[in-house]
């Protein structure tokens, strides 16, 4: 009995997260009058304001334009977002403390969505939510690459996380422990219990569903286990690194709060 209860809360974690990336809506038409800025807390809590919930396609189809990029990093947000709200313990934290670990973690999360997508496909670059890909070649790229984010991005995530051929379950929790993983002493001292004990509980499923992979796959060794983690861990020093230099190339803040008018207007009406 003691062993079910963690058993039950990967599989409901796992389902959460399926949920939320199985989510989307029909995109509605939306006349672009003007744009206007609206600031990182407004566009966490109201993430609609900046793009519709269009189904996720990682098939990779074509090769990304500079307006590809831009809806990708406006919908891979707004995933993040509905992510965060669906966790409950995200929504144990006050809102400064939420979007405080929504600014730290986003980009983290991105990367490793990107890596997950990018497994399935043979293309050469990172697959985009939106059926392109950002191509390593630089002669193909729409936008300039100046720190080289996507081949490192192939090199030290892609194909580590290919060779690793993780299975949902483990997706789910990585996904997770992504945004969780690195320390965030700007929370608050309650805010930071939540993230610790979060973080902690991460882990813990992160060595639950590696035992459960193993034992599928009918290697039933403690040593494979630990091996198996240990790989999975490794990754996240890279994603922290990757971050820091995506952060020059995506320029988050500046694209992501470029919304259109009629939507804001309109979204301002129904919260008011």
């Amino acid at each position: 009995l003691p062993e079910i209860k963690p058993i039950m809360e990967i599989d409901a974690l796992v389902r959460r997260f399926k949920q939320v990336c199985d989510r989307w809506e029909e995109p509605r038409a939306v006349k672009m009058i003007n744009t206007v800025r609206t600031d990182f807390t407004e566009l966490y809590k109201h993430p609609d304001l900046l793009s519709a919930r269009t189904k996720l396609d990682s098939s990779a189809k074509r090769i990304a334009t500079s307006d590809d990029t831009l809806d990708n990093h406006r919908r891979m947000f707004v995933l993040f977002c509905d992510l965060m709200h669906a966790t409950p313990e995200v929504m144990e934290m006050e809102e400064r403390d939420q979007v405080t670990l929504a600014r730290k973690s986003f980009l983290p999360f991105y990367l490793l969505m990107t890596a997950l997508w990018s497994r399935r496909s043979n293309k050469p670059g990172i697959c985009f939510t939106n059926g392109s890909y950002f191509p390593t070649s630089k002669e193909h790229q729409p936008l300039p690459d100046v720190n080289e984010c996507a081949s490192r991005c192939v090199f030290y995530l892609n194909e580590p996380i290919r060779a690793l051929d993780l299975t949902e379950a483990e997706q789910a929790v990585i996904a997770y422990l992504t945004c969780f993983y690195d320390g965030l002493p700007q929370l608050s001292p309650e805010g930071c219990k939540l993230h610790y004990a979060m973080r902690e509980k991460l882990l813990r499923y992160l060595k639950d569903v590696c035992r459960r992979t193993m034992r599928t796959r009918e290697i039933p060794s403690e040593f494979a286990e630990v091996i198996r983690v240990s790989r999975i861990i490794s990754l996240f020093p890279s994603i922290t690194d990757l971050s820091i230099r995506a952060s020059d190339n995506l320029e988050a803040c500046e694209m992501l709060q470029i919304v259109k008018f009629d939507s804001f207007m309109g979204r301002m009406e129904r919260i008011v």
